[in-house]
């Protein structure tokens, strides 16, 4: 056994039958053998699903919520109703709509023209 024999081996650790045990490589050629192999695994993974129809955004979705459990699914869900909530606020400061209304409201409630709580209770 030549280590000339092995391209990018630069030494040879043998046992006492003198079988290869370990290989010592450059380091930055073991980064590149580790990169060429991702890469071989990443095309073969292409080759697999090249003729596959691909999933819409919706049953992409869907397929991965299904394969959540109850515990996941809440999580997610809390996740969810937080962004929404935190979006519907944003867009509630910008909604010109909005901005009137509470417009409205303020000078209602300036002019006088309100109910308190107590007035609307005893109204029974």
């Amino acid at each position: 056994m030549n280590i000339k024999d092995y391209p990018f081996a630069q030494d040879l650790i043998t046992d006492n039958q003198g079988q290869i045990q370990q290989v010592i490589i450059n380091f930055e050629d073991y980064q590149q053998m580790i990169e060429t192999y991702e890469d071989t695994g990443l095309y073969r993974a292409m080759i697999e699903v090249k003729n596959e129809t691909p999933l819409s955004l919706e049953e992409a979705l869907a397929e991965v919520i299904n394969s959540l459990d109850l515990t996941q699914k809440q999580q997610l869900l809390e996740i969810l109703e937080q962004q929404i909530f935190e979006a519907e606020e944003d867009s509630y400061q910008d909604d010109e709509e909005t901005l009137a209304e509470l417009k409205q409201v303020r000078n209602e409630y300036q002019s006088g023209h309100y109910v308190t709580l107590e007035q609307y209770l005893s109204k029974d």
